[in-house]
């Protein structure tokens, strides 16, 4: 919340008592308390409507559950239909079936996690929609877009107090997340930076000035005049833009001029891509006299997510373009991102007495406690993950899988967690990535939880830009 310093101005002729300021300094903090309170309880209310909501779900499914071992073939169908209707959601309330229940409920129980396994996969890749229309400041625009889509969006720390205040006007019924960004982005004169965000979330900055924006001079605000977009367009969770063109002329070798167009991609925070890839090969440019321009090279360009880098550049070389050419018309093509569906929660009890090689299975994916080792003052717990024949996405683009976290809970403190200080690859092939985390605390009376994204997916997303200048 920002605060606001309130100035009180007094007639120079007005004899105010000090009992009278006493009297209106008590009423002003009355007030303040009285709007706190509120505000306490309306927040309170939301957090404790979020929470009904999850035990009203976990209630459900639980019931649900144990209607599928009913005697009653049609009690049993009713309940699988039931628990396969659900938010994809339940599946945090959808245990592995354990080895002693009978083929029927096992059968079942697998048979509502695909189905709510593929929910989860296609709901993490459709992109989140905003619907506002009015004036809004830029503080407030961002926050409900942002309560809206569940992406994290934030202003650059210490930036100029008036760019929060700067505003928009916004006219949006269910536009795609990048599309709304996009609008307040231009109409407030800021980007996306792209080394100040954390993961899962994308921090604005002021665009640099430009002859359209001059620095302000004398702590004055400059006026903020909209900013040219570049040609961009949105695809699925994607943002795609043609964000620079350069023109290089080889002045002692013509035959090595060309033309690059840069291309950036971004993506909803709230997912982050492992890999993305641009199938030169799908490309089709046309200028603006209707010629078609074939790049250079065929081959894929493909680049690994980093964490906390928002974006990525892809650079599509071409023929040198005539200077009667003003401007490619159309570009269109395909961008293939492997993604990660929904994080599974994998959690082995009894440490000390689980046995070496005890596995779960959820959604494909596979986790195996692979026992405690002493090192040192430290103690080493090896986890090993990999994916079903028809996943198989560790064949490629490794590095993601070790972001993924492991700790420690205490089975009689819930609250009680202790994180890993460190890890070790033990072993990585195409099939299976064996690591060994290390504690300060002997993990042996503790659970282990290990979460993972488990349904690895590629999706195809096609895209189109328009009226790119040339230089």
């Amino acid at each position: 919340m920002q605060k606001r310093n309130i100035a009180m101005t007094f007639p120079a002729r007005a004899i105010y008592s000090l009992n009278a300021v006493r009297i209106n300094a008590v009423r002003i903090n009355a007030v303040c308390l009285i709007a706190l309170c509120w505000f306490c309880i309306f927040n309170s209310a939301d957090v404790a409507y979020g929470q009904s909501e999850e035990v009203a779900l976990m209630e459900q499914v639980e019931t649900l559950i144990d209607q599928l071992n009913s005697g009653v073939i049609e009690d049993r169908d009713s309940a699988q239909k039931e628990l396969a209707s659900l938010d994809p959601d339940a599946l945090d309330y959808i245990d592995v079936p354990d080895k002693n229940a009978t083929t029927d409920f096992v059968e079942r129980l697998l048979a509502v996690r695909k189905t709510l396994e593929a929910k989860a996969v296609e709901k993490a890749t459709q992109p989140t929609k905003v619907s506002l229309d009015g004036e809004f400041s830029v503080e407030q625009a961002l926050k409900k877009i942002s309560i809206q889509t569940g992406n994290n969006i934030e202003l650059r720390e210490g930036a100029p107090p008036d760019v929060a205040q700067r505003q928009v006007k916004l006219s949006l019924q269910d536009a795609p997340f990048w599309q709304a960004i996009h609008r307040v982005m231009q109409q407030s004169n800021l980007d996306v930076d792209p080394y100040g965000g954390t993961v899962h979330s994308i921090v604005l900055v002021p665009r640099p000035p430009t002859a359209a924006n001059p620095p302000a001079f004398n702590d004055a605000p400059a006026a903020v005049v909209a900013s040219p977009a570049p040609p961009q367009t949105t695809t699925g969770i994607l943002a795609v833009q043609v964000n620079r063109v350069d023109a290089s002329r080889i002045l002692n070798a013509p035959n090595l001029d060309y033309t690059t167009l840069n291309m950036l991609i971004r993506w909803e925070p709230r997912i982050q891509p492992i890999s993305i890839e641009l199938a030169q090969a799908t490309l089709k440019i046309v200028d603006d006299q209707d010629n078609t321009i074939t790049p250079l090279k065929q081959n894929p360009i493909s680049a690994v997510v980093q964490t906390e880098i928002p974006e990525l550049s892809f650079p599509v070389n071409i023929p040198l373009i005539n200077r009667s050419v003003n401007s490619i018309k159309k570009i269109s093509g395909t961008l293939d991102a492997v993604l990660p569906g929904r994080t599974e929660t994998f959690r082995f009890g009894g440490l000390e007495e689980l046995e070496d090689g005890a596995s779960q299975t959820k959604s494909g994916a596979t986790v195996t406690f692979g026992g405690i080792k002493s090192n040192e003052e430290l103690f080493g717990v090896t986890v090993g993950l990999s994916f079903d024949d028809q996943s198989n996405e560790l064949d490629s683009h490794q590095g993601w899988t070790f972001e993924n976290e492991a700790y420690l809970v205490d089975p009689n403190a819930p609250q009680i967690r202790h994180e890993s200080v460190a890890y070790e690859t033990v072993a990585q092939n195409g099939q299976q990535v064996i690591v060994e985390y290390y504690f300060e605390v002997d993990p042996s009376p503790f659970d282990l939880v290990y979460q993972t994204p488990a349904a690895i997916v590629s999706v195809s997303f096609d895209f189109e830009l328009n009226d790119i200048p040339l230089p």
